[in-house]
C-alpha cells in the first residue's frame, strides 16, 4: 500500500501545546501509511524542531493573516500558495490543526478536491454580533466540510457541538504521550527545599500571576520552597509583548525574587519535571491540559485549576488536587497541604501515574487519528 501524503496545516510559529502534539505526531505516525508535510508560519523553533525530526516543512504564514484578514489580496495570495503546495506535493489528505487554519484548509479542500480532517485544540469564541454572523457563514460551513472534527477532550467536544459542529462526526481523541514519558519516574527530590513548577506560554490566561501570588503566601510558612516558571512570552499578530515585564514587577512587589526562577523555553521537560516536587496548572481555560498529563506520567503531584478539560484528567483528592480558578489563596492552601502531608502527595501522584499510563499512550492516539484519516479517504 502506497503511503498517503498528509498535509498538517498549523498557524503558530512557536512551540505550544498544539505544536507539541504535531511534533509527536510526525515523529511517531506510521509512515508506511501516512507521509506528513507540515505547513508552518515561518522559520522559528517549531519549524526547526520539525526538520530535526525529519519532517518535511513548507513555510506559509497563516498567523499574520489574523491581523490582515480583512484585506482581500493577502488572503487570496495565501490561499493560492496553499493550493499550489497541495498540488505540487500531491497531497492526499489535509489536516487542519486549529479553528483558524480550518477556514483556509476548507477552501483549499474544496478547490483541490482533497478530503479534510479538523483537529481542534482551543474553545471556539464569538465576541460580537457581527462575528456571530460571520461565524454562521464560515465555521459552520467548515465543520460540515470536514470528514471528522476531532476534539482533544469531552469538554471541547461539547463546546464544538454547541458551536454547530455536527455531533455525529465530532469525536474525541485525547492527546497522548510517547512511551518514554511512562518510563519509571524518578522519585521526588528529598529534603526540606521543595520545588514548585508551572509550565506554559507566559500569558495572563495561563495564570502565572496567580502562581506567583500563591508563592508569596507559601513562602511565609515554608521559606525554603523554590518556585520555577517555565515558558516564554511570544509576540503574535494580535498580541504585543509585555506580560513578562508584568510578572517581573509582581515578583519584586511581592518580595519573592530570591525564591523564583524564570527558565524561559525548556526543550527537555521530562528532566525538568523530574527535578520538581509539585506541578501547578493555574490556567483560566484549557481544553485538555497537556502539562498536567506530562507531570502525571512522570509521577508528579499536580495541583490544577478546577476547569473543564483539566478535570477530565485531574480528579480532586484522587489523582491530584484542584483549586478555584484565579484564587491564589486557595492555590497556596493546596500547595501547603501537599508539602506538609508527604503521604498524601505520594498517594495522589502514584494514582495519577496509574490513571494515565494506559489511556493516554501515544500509540492509541495515533491509531485513532490514522483511522480518522483512513475514513476521510474512504478506506476501511
Amino acid at each position: 500500500m502506497t503511503s498517503k501524503r498528509l498535509l498538517i496545516v498549523t498557524d503558530f510559529p512557536h512551540i505550544g501545546g498544539a505544536e507539541r502534539v504535531v511534533l509527536q505526531t510526525v515523529s511517531h505516525i506510521d509512515r508506511s501509511r501516512f507521509s506528513p508535510i507540515v505547513i508552518a508560519p515561518r522559520e522559528e523553533k517549531f519549524s526547526r524542531e520539525l526538520r530535526r525530526r525529519h519532517a518535511e516543512v513548507e513555510l506559509l504564514d497563516l498567523e499574520k493573516l489574523k491581523r490582515d484578514c480583512r484585506l482581500v489580496f493577502p488572503v487570496l495570495l495565501t490561499l493560492s500558495r496553499l493550493i499550489k503546495i497541495i498540488k505540487r506535493e500531491r497531497i492526499d489528505i489535509i489536516h487542519a490543526n486549529s479553528l483558524w487554519t480550518l477556514k483556509f484548509s476548507t477552501i483549499a479542500s474544496i478547490m483541490s478536491g482533497r478530503p479534510l480532517v479538523a483537529m481542534i485544540h482551543a474553545y471556539p469564541k464569538i465576541h460580537s454580533r457581527l462575528k456571530r454572523f460571520v461565524h454562521i457563514l464560515t465555521r459552520r460551513f467548515c465543520y460540515a466540510r470536514a470528514s471528522s472534527v476531532v476534539a482533544v477532550s469531552q469538554a471541547l467536544r461539547v463546546a464544538l457541538i454547541e458551536d454547530k459542529a455536527p455531533s455525529e462526526k465530532t469525536i474525541v481523541i485525547p492527546n497522548g504521550l510517547s512511551p518514554e514519558w511512562f518510563a519509571e519516574p524518578v522519585s521526588s527530590p528529598k529534603g526540606e527545599a521543595k520545588t514548585i513548577l508551572t509550565v506554559g506560554r507566559l500569558h495572563p490566561g495561563k495564570g502565572q500571576q496567580v502562581f506567583l501570588k500563591a508563592a508569596a503566601i507559601v513562602k511565609e510558612s515554608l521559606p525554603n520552597t523554590r518556585f520555577v516558571v517555565a515558558g516564554n512570552e511570544y509576540k503574535t499578530s494580535l498580541e504585543e509583548l509585555g506580560f513578562r515585564h508584568t510578572l517581573d514587577s509582581l515578583v519584586q512587589e511581592l518580595g519573592i525574587s530570591d525564591s523564583v526562577e524564570f527558565t524561559g523555553y525548556v526543550s527537555d521537560l521530562r528532566a525538568l519535571y523530574d527535578r520538581t516536587s509539585i506541578v501547578v496548572l493555574a490556567s483560566f481555560e484549557e481544553t485538555f491540559g497537556l502539562v498536567a498529563l506530562e507531570a502525571m506520567a512522570r509521577g508528579r503531584l499536580v495541583i490544577a485549576s478546577r476547569i473543564p478539560g483539566v478535570t477530565e484528567l485531574v480528579k480532586d483528592g484522587q489523582t491530584g488536587l484542584l483549586f478555584e480558578p484565579g484564587d491564589h489563596e486557595d492555590l497556596a492552601r493546596q500547595i501547603c497541604r501537599a508539602l506538609s502531608d508527604e503521604e498524601l502527595a505520594t498517594r495522589l501522584s502514584g494514582a495519577a501515574t496509574d490513571s494515565v499510563r494506559g489511556e493516554y499512550i501515544l500509540t492509541n492516539t495515533l491509531k485513532r487519528l490514522e483511522e480518522a484519516y483512513a475514513g476521510a479517504l474512504g478506506q476501511d
